[in-house]
């Protein structure tokens, strides 16, 4: 393991765009750096990987959800679209 690591996040949807704000940060210490590649093999193990057929044949209330959340979604972002353009400061 290198004497370094980087940790962050960056994400490319609606609310990275206009209400989170993402760290990115470089730590020199090769200790940290050991436990950090640890942490994510260990979640990479854990995780579960989607191809297109899986996803698309996910229960219907799963995609229900994903509907209803992502209508809610556009319509706060159209709201803070257009409060900012009626602020009366």
């Amino acid at each position: 393991v290198d004497d370094w690591s980087s940790i962050g996040s960056s994400n490319l949807d609606r609310w990275n765009l206009f209400w989170n704000l993402d760290a990115n940060q470089e730590i020199h210490c090769s200790e940290f750096a050991k436990h950090t590649t640890a942490f994510f093999d260990d979640a990479f193990t854990e995780s579960q990987s989607f191809d297109l057929e899986a996803w698309q044949a996910r229960p219907l209330k799963d995609r229900f959800i994903e509907k209803f959340w992502g209508f809610i979604v556009s319509v706060a972002v159209r709201f803070s679209r257009n409060a900012d353009k009626h602020k009366l400061v």
